[in-house]
């Protein structure tokens, strides 16, 4: 025997989700082999943790089934492929809300900090040349002498005003001079490799004649660049502008001249000042990063540069979902057959395009009306039944979504339930006997209140799962 009954619909749930975006400078899948996910708080019986994926160069996830609640903290790390962990970072203080979708965004930052990068220029001590004053087409041996307080390997380059030089990469070379008398500078520079520079220049004379030279040696400290700036740091968007500065020392007290140039097609608004100002490339280029080096030169032989590698183009940020600013419903309890109105109004954030779809567990919803930011929708109850949900879903052009349930009890619909089990239990019993009848219910919920129904017959049931029928007498 099978009869109709009617329920309370299930609790809504109280869970949430969050829509996860890694991002950090300069990241590369070689950097990274996996990234964590663990979302933790105070009232969460256990963490949660989750491996993000990457997609399109971004890690990132929706994961679901958040208990609902305040100050949730998600943390994200990042490992290499030997599995040590390089990137770090976290979002704490995040909400999570039942049956919504949450942005988070978290900028991982590096784990171990750089090596801070420190030199010291060469320091030339002394230059001799075997004589001072020379035949035209004779030999003159050159030595100079230096020291590097951060015991870096020196490399040499000598020139002259002419002739030629043997050997002109060692700190002793031999020097020939010209067919042409007239005074000569010789002059050798000295490197570390590391962008410390010192230089020194001396003059011979050359004569057809011998005799005695007057030969004046001057010193030359080549510059040094201590800073290179720009102002926004760090990060700029295709086609920002970052004002350049350069801080440097020479300590001949020199005239500095500055030649300013960059690796990525960017723009100067004066090369040849101090502090310019740069304009990024319209678009970025594949390393994301834009070297930008400015030469320094004391006019005198010496020089020396600067270099900043600035970070162009910005995180992708995941958008929001729609926002619900308005709600309506003309009445939450209702008779069978009955209408209700429902009216919602939303908007989105991002100003994207939105669209409304309506669904009903039960009941018929008539032709929605909906505009850009508002959809309303009348709905009929059934014959029958305890309560309905009514949903909405709002979408943007990005898939991120809103839903909207709407809760109606229905009234009446348990006279039709007591006129179904009179009627057969009349034609059950039709001779006035006792009869025990055991029965399932169905529909609804599966259960009742414990309605009791009493037939013309002497006929009664319950919803305790039996019906006993008895005669007329």
């Amino acid at each position: 025997m099978t009869l109709a009954a009617c329920a309370p619909a299930p609790a809504p749930s109280q869970e949430g989700s969050a829509d996860i975006a890694v991002s950090a400078q300069a990241l590369s899948t070689s950097d990274v082999a996996r990234v964590t996910l663990t979302v933790s708080a105070a009232d969460l019986s256990a963490d949660i943790v989750a491996n993000l994926q990457n997609t399109g160069g971004q890690w990132r996830a929706v994961l679901g089934a958040i208990p609902a609640g305040a100050n949730r903290t998600f943390r994200a790390q990042a490992f290499d492929s030997s599995d040590t962990q390089v990137y770090e970072g976290q979002a704490t203080g995040v909400t999570i809300t039942s049956s919504a979708t949450a942005a988070v965004v978290i900028v991982l930052q590096q784990t171990t900090a750089p090596t801070p990068f420190v030199n010291s220029a060469p320091r030339i001590t002394g230059l001799t040349a075997s004589t001072s004053r020379v035949d035209v087409n004779e030999s003159v041996t050159l030595a100079v002498t230096d020291t590097d307080a951060d015991g870096d390997a020196r490399s040499y380059a000598w020139t002259a005003s002419g002739g030629t030089f043997v050997d002109a990469t060692t700190a002793s070379p031999t020097w020939t001079a010209p067919a042409t008398e007239g005074t000569y500078s010789l002059n050798v520079s000295v490197t570390d490799g590391k962008g410390g520079q010192a230089g020194i220049s001396l003059k011979v004379a050359v004569v057809r004649a011998r005799g005695s030279a007057d030969v004046a040696v001057a010193f030359n400290t080549w510059p040094v660049a201590t800073l290179v700036t720009g102002t926004p740091s760090g990060q700029v968007a295709p086609g920002g502008v970052v004002s350049l500065d350069v801080a440097a020392v020479d300590a001949d007290n020199d005239v500095l001249s500055y030649s300013w140039a960059d690796d990525c097609g960017g723009s100067f608004s004066a090369d040849t000042q101090q502090r310019p100002t740069w304009t990024a490339p319209a678009t970025a280029p594949a390393s994301a990063v834009c070297k930008v080096t400015v030469s320094l030169n004391d006019g005198r032989g010496g020089s020396t540069t600067g270099q900043l590698g600035i970070n162009v183009g910005l995180p992708q940020i995941p958008t929001r979902p729609p926002v619900i600013d308005e709600l309506f419903q003309s009445t939450d309890t209702v008779a069978v057959n009955g209408t209700v109105k429902l009216v919602v109004s939303a908007y989105d954030p991002e100003g994207a395009a939105l669209t409304f779809t309506w669904s009903a567990s039960g009941g018929t919803l008539g032709t929605p009306v909906t505009s850009a930011s508002r959809s309303e929708v009348n709905w009929t109850a059934p014959s029958l039944g305890v309560s309905s949900l009514i949903t909405l879903v709002i979408q943007d052009a990005s898939g991120q979504k809103t839903t909207q349930t709407f809760s109606i009890n229905l009234t009446g619909g348990t006279v039709t339930c007591v006129k179904v089990v009179t009627s057969y239990l009349k034609k059950a019993n039709p001779y006035g006997y006792p009869v025990t009848v055991n029965y399932s219910m169905v529909g609804g919920a599966g259960g009742g209140m414990g309605y009791n129904f009493r037939g013309s017959n002497g006929a009664t049931a319950s919803t305790a799962h039996h019906a006993v029928v008895h005669g007329d007498g």
